[in-house]
């Protein structure tokens, strides 16, 4: 049985996180009303708090706090290479939003709404 709360939505968007410095972008693989799972080229600590900015395909932006609950490995092949594929590795980052606006809750269940109903 599934035991997640929420449906995830799979669509390509984008999430900028800020790590200072630097504003870090990075592709989503999923997101939820809970949360969201991106890629990242760098281990992140689990608990580690961030600000982000979530670009949605429909030209909205959202700003939360997500705070990382899990930073598993994965591993890429060279498509290109032959046999010798060099494997290059990134990084599965799980987050949940530790704080939304209502008004940024609102924006994101409206477009969550939107997909999933389909």
């Amino acid at each position: 049985p599934n035991r997640r709360r929420y449906r995830r939505l799979s669509r390509p968007l984008t999430i900028e996180y800020f790590l200072y410095p630097h504003a870090v972008a990075a592709k989503i693989d999923n997101i939820c009303m809970a949360g969201v799972l991106f890629e990242s080229h760098m281990v992140l600590p689990k608990g580690l708090q961030l600000a982000a900015t979530l670009s949605l395909d429909n030209g909205k932006k959202i700003t939360c706090v997500i705070e990382l609950v899990r930073c598993d490995p994965k591993k890429l092949l060279d498509t290109i290479a032959d046999d010798n594929a060099a494997a290059t590795g990134y990084f599965h980052i799980g987050a949940f939003f530790n704080f939304l606006s209502d008004m940024d809750q609102d924006t994101l269940a409206d477009y969550l709404q939107g997909f999933l109903k389909r």
